[in-house]
Order: C-alpha cells, then sequence, then structure tokens
C-alpha cells in the first residue's frame, strides 16, 4: 500500500557500480523535494556495492537494500519497481546522477499534466570520469508518437524515465528478454495505447556517463537490438511502412551522434550515417540541419585524429 506521503520511488540497479554508485545515491537523496525513496536492487555485485549502499542505507533510512533477480538490468528495474511504495516511479542507473531539481520538476510537471502518463527531461552528457561534455539532449515539445519512440529516443537512456504507478500497471514492466532498447520498447507500447500521453519536460534532469564498457558504449549492438524491436511494431499498412524507414533512418542518425560524442571507432558515425540516408533519403530535406550537420562531423571524425572530431562536435553544438 502506498504511503500518503511519500510521492516519488526512485529505483536505482546495480551491478558492480561501486566506483559511481555513492555519487549517484547523493544526487538522489540532496533532491529539493525529500518526500522519496530510493531502492537500490543489487544483482549480484562483487566490487562493494552492495555494503556501499547498506552503509548509506544506514545513515538514511529512505534507502532500502534488496537483492535483485540476477537477469539483467530488465528484470532488476522490475523487481525495484514491484517493491516501490510511492505513486510515481522514476529509474536511475548506477553510474548516472539527478541534477539537483531533477525530482521536483518532473513532479510539478506531472501535477500540471494529468493527461501524461510518463515524461522525461533533457540529458546532460558527461565524460567516463564525470567531466561535462557540454553536450545536452532536445525534448519534443509535442507528445510523443511511436516515430519519435523508435526513431531519435528523445529519452535517450533508462535513467531519464518517469513513470505513474497507474501507468506502469497497465503497460507492464520492461521485456526482460531484451538486452538493448528496453526503454524504448517500453515507451512504444506506453504510446500505442493510446490512453495518456508521453511528454518531454524541458529541463536538465539527468547526468549520463558516455564512453563506459556496458551496452550502450555497444552501439553496433544497438542497431540490432532495434531491428529486433521495430520488427514488433511493423503491420502491413503502407503508412506504417513509411514511418517504419523514417523511424530507422532517424535511429541510424541517433547512432551516429552517439559515436560522435563518446568517440567511437573513426568510421563508425559516418557507417551509421550513410546507413540512415540510404533507409530513407528524405531525412536529408526533411530535418535538413540535424542531418546535414551529423553528416558532415561524421566525415570530418572519419579523417581528423582520435579526439579533434570530438572536440569540434561539441564545440558547435551538433
Amino acid at each position: 500500500m502506498s504511503t500518503p506521503e511519500l510521492l516519488v520511488s526512485i529505483v536505482i540497479p546495480c551491478r558492480d557500480g561501486a566506483a559511481t554508485l555513492a555519487e549517484t545515491l547523493s544526487s538522489a537523496l540532496t533532491q529539493d523535494e525529500d518526500a522519496l525513496e530510493v531502492i537500490v536492487v543489487d544483482d549480484g555485485s562483487s566490487d562493494g556495492s552492495r555494503a556501499l549502499a547498506l552503509a548509506v542505507a544506514g545513515e538514511d533510512g529512505r534507502v532500502r537494500v534488496m537483492d535483485g533477480p540476477r537477469r539483467g538490468v530488465s528484470a532488476a528495474r522490475n523487481a525495484g519497481a514491484s517493491a516501490a511504495r510511492a505513486e510515481v516511479l522514476m529509474f536511475l542507473d548506477a553510474d548516472d546522477h539527478l541534477t539537483p531539481q531533477a525530482v521536483d520538476r518532473y513532479l510539478s510537471f506531472l501535477r500540471s499534466h494529468p493527461r501524461v502518463v510518463a515524461c522525461f527531461g533533457r540529458v546532460a552528457f558527461m565524460t567516463a570520469d564525470g567531466q561535462d561534455t557540454g553536450r545536452r539532449s532536445t525534448v519534443p515539445g509535442d507528445p510523443l508518437t511511436l516515430g519519435d519512440v523508435l526513431g531519435d529516443n528523445p529519452a535517450c537512456t533508462g535513467s531519464n524515465l518517469v513513470v505513474r504507478r497507474e501507468a506502469w500497471a497497465r503497460v507492464g514492466g520492461f521485456d526482460e528478454t531484451l538486452s538493448h532498447a528496453e526503454d524504448q520498447e517500453w515507451l512504444a507500447r506506453a504510446v500505442c495505447r493510446g490512453d495518456g500521453e508521453v511528454r518531454g519536460v524541458d529541463a536538465t534532469t539527468v547526468w549520463y556517463r558516455l564512453g563506459r564498457g556496458g551496452l550502450s558504449a555497444d552501439l553496433n549492438a544497438m542497431a540490432q537490438g532495434w531491428e529486433r524491436l521495430c520488427a514488433r511494431f511493423a503491420t502491413a499498412d503502407p503508412d506504417q511502412a513509411v514511418l517504419l524507414r523514417h523511424a530507422r533512418a532517424r535511429h541510424r542518425r541517433y547512432l551516429a551522434r552517439q559515436a560522435l560524442r563518446s568517440g567511437g571507432r573513426r568510421f563508425q558515425a559516418l557507417a551509421f550515417m550513410l546507413d540512415a540516408v540510404r533507409s530513407h533519403p528524405a531525412l536529408a530535406t526533411r530535418e535538413p540541419r540535424r542531418t546535414l550537420l551529423t553528416l558532415a562531423a561524421a566525415l570530418v571524425m572519419a579523417v581528423v585524429p582520435r579526439g579533434l572530431g570530438e572536440t569540434l562536435f561539441a564545440r558547435h553544438g551538433l
């Protein structure tokens, strides 16, 4: 049963996250809104993460530590959501952290937008060692469509998802069979239900760590995961086929931008951009600035020394 005073439950799946977990927990526990609980789902850590989380829980009663099912990050998030007591669920990875007013921004937005079932904010990108890259994601002004979710994935990360509990119950949890794109798949299901809106909050709410050795660093696997995800929403409708081709092009462009931000292999961003243009040539005319600038940056990355391309990419706001 929900505790009336408890407004939000922050679920943090963790496996061997000791190097960053303390900072992540601090970012949650020092929010302007303190009517929250933090649930750390330890998914078989062997690096002291569990002991660290238990130590914090011993000092702050808002923190709970539970054992995860050891079936991957989606199962860990689902387990944490099942144990949550608040009416609003937030998800945060153990190597990312919240901005100081994130919870307050989210809750204020949900109060003023009763049709919104889930929301997300702008993402600030940091390097693996926590340095600000200067890069920020954007959020669309309108409710998300299926094309938005499958294309650019404006939420960017599972650390940037806030859901009303009743919507979570209707939509269901994260698909535990997926190793990539589980956040996109959840958003796609939520959007396709049509019984509420998914919207972006025009505020920077989360710091996302780039260049890590986890799933998000494996962009080629993300591309393959997207193909499997897209197949779930494919239909015989010709209009749907056009939507999915455009979404595929936008997603390949998104992966190219991720490769540029994280300093991927020299030709990786260019390969993604060429694939994007082949998938839907009209992308360059429908969204010329982002498409052409990303293509130009990918070309530069392919020929200049490693590191310089990333600097140019950040400096020119691509």
